[in-house]
């Protein structure tokens, strides 16, 4: 468990803990949120005031979730020697910079549930989608997604070549960031 005198078992116990209970908490959060239909602001603001119980829940898990996947990630990058070491590196920095900035992404769900239940729907919208004309969104949204999603990616293939993972693992990281973008399309 958790020895504190002893730092290296602390620190490999910290990040398997957090291996294993940040993703479980993004699962949580993916599970309880509500499904939208709407792909408007003027359809999906009065779908996120609908229950908005379960969207602060689940918006506060991915937050956690995302914090909590940093020390994770910073243990992942420490397995990597010898092969892989740059590409590690690269990919864990991108990562941790993803991992920081989605929750900020996600924070922005309280705004947008206040908007919802508090203004009219048109003073809702108009102020949600005013949002887009302040260029530091970018400066976030950006590095949140292409971060994360280069980082892990990059992470993965150093691990592959450091054989600390094996090749399927690579594969499922691809194929998992595929499907993300895949289901965002769709939806």
């Amino acid at each position: 468990m958790l020895r504190i005198k002893d730092p290296p078992n602390f620190r490999r116990t910290l990040v398997g803990l957090c291996l294993i209970v940040a993703p479980l908490i993004i699962l949580a959060g993916s599970v309880i949120q509500p499904t939208s239909e709407g792909d408007e602001v003027r359809e999906w603001l009065p779908e996120l005031a609908e229950d908005p119980g379960r969207n602060d829940a689940a918006t506060t898990l991915f937050i956690f979730g995302f914090v909590l996947l940093v020390p994770a990630i910073i243990g992942l990058v420490h397995l990597i020697r010898d092969r892989g070491i740059v590409l590690g590196h690269i990919g864990g920095v991108l990562a941790v910079l993803g991992s920081i900035l989605y929750p900020v992404l996600f924070s922005t769900t309280f705004y947008d549930l206040s908007l919802a239940e508090n203004l009219p729907i048109d003073q809702a919208v108009k102020a949600q989608e005013g949002t887009e004309d302040y260029v530091g969104v970018y400066f976030i949204f950006i590095p949140a997604i292409f971060g994360w999603t280069l980082g892990l990616i990059l992470l993965s293939i150093a691990l592959v070549r450091a054989q600390v993972a094996p090749v399927w693992f690579l594969v499922l990281v691809v194929l998992a960031n595929v499907a993300i973008f895949a289901g965002n399309q769709e939806s």
